[in-house]
């Protein structure tokens, strides 16, 4: 089965705004932390969730090690054009 590109994206904005959220509610659970001491909580626990994202490919592989760099580098790529856009966008 193949998805069109339109629920591709839909899929894509749906389940990572949800993510989003969770991890929002998670913070606010927390209480009021410092951002130094909080952004690295929430970075890692999204590479959990990345990590987790990747296991099963990684597992089926041939070559663990090909696999795991290949979704590295696409992951790398896709955060790297979000990213760009938050830092090229007008201020406002």
């Amino acid at each position: 089965m193949s998805l069109r590109p339109e629920d591709r994206n839909q899929f894509v904005n749906e389940v990572g705004y949800e993510a989003f959220e969770h991890i929002v509610r998670r913070m606010e659970a927390l209480g009021t932390l410092p951002l130094p001491e909080l952004l690295p909580l929430v970075f890692a626990a999204v590479n959990v969730c990345l990590a987790n994202a990747m296991r099963a490919p990684i597992e089926r592989a041939s070559d663990r090690q090909a696999a795991a760099d290949a979704l590295l580098a696409a992951s790398q790529q896709q955060t790297r054009q979000l990213i760009d856009q938050i830092v090229n966008a007008p201020r406002g």
